[in-house]
């Protein structure tokens, strides 16, 4: 590998020598080939006795040459500024996400007669992804035995729990609702206490796909910048976007997907759970996305 990168700066240095001498090269041809009639040019371009018959035709070539060379100029240095531009908003995007993720806090009470916990980044995440696990344990368990003793989630967080389980029961107190409408219960409660902290920063990290997605699809690698901003990101909070965007209700018209999920998906965002898919822990009772969602294949995102 580093061999062939050397080997293409020597190319690359040694560039301009090999364009001068082609074209030097071509010049006297051409003008030899003018000059004594050669076949197929015998008179095309009047008397050869004149010199500037002889090299007008060449010099003709080297217009439209120099014409072309403009042109690709003109268009590889729009490329260029779509670049630079697309590359600005996106690390000041990537700028503002670092700074919400620094400032994201956990500060919620889950046990009685404690006061908040204040823990920000990496920490928070940690905390809010156990929670959901707490909620999300908690529920499905009161379905099979009832209240039981949980201190993982704090009391005021189990009532809510059991008093939404409660009015769910039919005229016969049962509970019917499926595996994925008891997960959305979960997370319904689970929102409750944690989208003021939580939404914005989601929401930011949405915008930021989109933009890379829509605004990037004129750059040849725009993986790369799906890489680097996927790179900000734990495990934790890979696993809480991936139970926001299966559970989200933004979805477009005839879709069963949400939008988040879709964008997931096609920017085969959540690769970092590949190697730890436990993280997922619902057993697909919140519903199941694409693989492309985890590009455990490394195909890269779609196109």
């Amino acid at each position: 590998m580093k061999r062939s990168v050397l080997s293409a700066i020597n190319w690359v240095s040694w560039l301009p020598l090999i364009l001068l001498v082609v074209i030097i090269t071509l010049w006297l041809v051409g003008g030899l080939a003018f000059q004594f009639s050669l076949w197929p040019f015998a008179g095309m371009f009047g008397p050869t006795t004149d010199l500037q018959n002889v090299f007008s035709p060449i010099g003709a070539l080297f217009s439209g040459v120099a014409v072309w060379g403009a042109i690709y100029t003109i268009y590889t240095q729009a490329r260029m500024t779509t670049r630079q531009q697309f590359e600005s908003v996106f690390f000041n995007l990537l700028n503002i996400h670092n700074e919400n993720r620094k400032n994201f806090q956990f500060d919620i009470a889950l046990e009685e007669n404690k006061s908040s916990e204040y823990l920000y980044a990496d920490e928070a995440f940690l905390h809010y992804y156990n929670l959901l696990k707490e909620i999300y344990s908690y529920v499905f368990r009161y379905v099979t035995i009832g209240r039981h003793r949980c201190a993982g989630i704090g009391d005021v967080i189990i009532d809510d729990i059991e008093d939404n389980i409660e009015q769910s029961k039919d005229g016969n107190r049962l509970i019917t609702l499926s595996k994925e409408k008891l997960f959305r219960l979960a997370y319904d409660i689970y929102t409750q206490y944690t989208d003021v902290y939580y939404s914005k920063y989601v929401r930011h990290v949405y915008h930021v796909l989109k933009y890379i997605d829509e605004s990037g699809s004129s750059i040849i690698k725009k993986r790369v910048y799906i890489r680097i901003f996927r790179a900000q990101f734990s495990k934790y909070e890979m696993a809480l976007l991936y139970y926001r965007a299966i559970t989200s209700e933004d979805k477009r018209e005839g879709s069963k997907k949400s939008k988040y999920q879709e964008l997931i998906e096609k920017t085969s965002f959540l690769h970092l759970l590949c190697d730890d898919m436990t993280m997922l822990f619902d057993s697909n009772q919140a519903g199941q996305m694409d693989d492309s969602a985890f590009d455990c294949n490394h195909d890269g995102p779609k196109s």
